[in-house]
C-alpha cells in the first residue's frame, strides 16, 4: 500500500518552536511536490552532516524519532556533506521529487519560487509565541552579478519580516568592495525598502555600536 507523506505545513506547525530554539528554523529549504494518498504517513529530510557529531545523533536518533511517534509518521534523514548540497538540491529540483524537508546553511534565493510560503504558520506561530526572532543579521551587498546567490536588499528585507524580525542589521556592505554594484547602494536600496519602518534598522556603517 502507498505511504502519503506528511505535509510540511504539519511538520512545521509542530516542531516551529523547537525548530527556532535548536536553529533550525533558518535553513529549512520546503521544496514542492506531489503528496501519495493513504493511511501511512512518511516524511523524508535532508541535511548536512553537522560538525559536531553529537548533534546529527541526537536529531536522527532522538528528536525525529520521538516527533514520529507522536505524530504517526516514519521519518527518514539522510546526511551529506556541505560540498554536495548545492548538486543536490539542483537535482531534485529538477527533478520535482526527492526529500521533504532540504535543510540548507545558505539556502539560496534561486531556489525561492521552489519552497512553500510558510508564512501563515509563522504568523500563526507569533500570535501564540510572539516574535520568534528578534534581531536579524542580513546580507544586503554583492548582488551583482551573483543574483543567484546573493539576496538583493529588498529580498534581505522581506526575508527578514517573513521571519519575524523586529530589527535588523544589514551587513555585506562597504566595508570591502565585494560586487559590481556602487559601494552605498546596497544600504541605501536596503532603506528604501524599509521606508517608514527604517527605524529598525540599528546599524548601516562600520564603526556603529548600538544597545539591544
Amino acid at each position: 500500500m502507498a505511504s502519503k507523506r506528511v505535509t510540511r505545513r504539519d511538520f512545521i506547525k509542530t516542531t516551529a518552536a523547537g525548530a527556532v530554539a535548536t536553529g533550525l528554523g533558518p535553513i529549512i529549504f520546503i521544496p514542492k511536490h506531489a503528496y501519495g494518498a493513504s493511511a501511512k504517513k512518511t516524511l523524508k529530510i535532508l541535511q548536512w552532516v553537522h560538525f559536531v557529531p553529537a548533534f546529527d545523533k541526537w536529531f536522527n536518533e532522538k528528536y525525529v524519532k520521538e516527533w514520529g511517534e507522536k505524530n504517526n509518521t516514519e521519518v527518514t534523514v539522510d546526511n551529506i556533506g556541505i560540498a554536495g548540497l548545492s548538486a543536490r538540491a539542483a537535482a531534485e529540483v529538477s527533478a520535482q521529487k526527492g526529500h521533504d524537508l532540504f535543510l540548507f546553511n545558505w539556502p539560496s534565493p534561486f531556489y525561492e519560487e521552489q519552497a512553500v510560503d510558510m508564512k501563515d504558520v509563522y504568523a500563526e506561530c507569533e500570535k501564540k509565541h510572539g516574535k520568534p526572532i528578534d534581531l536579524a543579521i542580513m546580507p544586503v551587498g554583492a548582488y551583482l552579478p551573483w543574483v543567484r546567490f546573493h539576496c538583493t536588499p529588498e529580498q534581505a528585507w522581506r526575508m527578514g519580516n517573513d521571519a519575524g524580525a523586529e530589527c535588523f542589521i544589514p551587513v555585506h556592505h562597504q566595508t570591502f568592495q565585494l560586487g559590481r554594484e556602487p559601494v552605498r547602494e546596497p544600504i541605501e536600496r536596503f532603506y528604501q525598502a524599509a521606508g517608514k519602518d527604517s527605524d529598525r534598522i540599528l546599524l548601516d556603517r562600520i564603526g556603529q555600536e548600538c544597545k539591544i
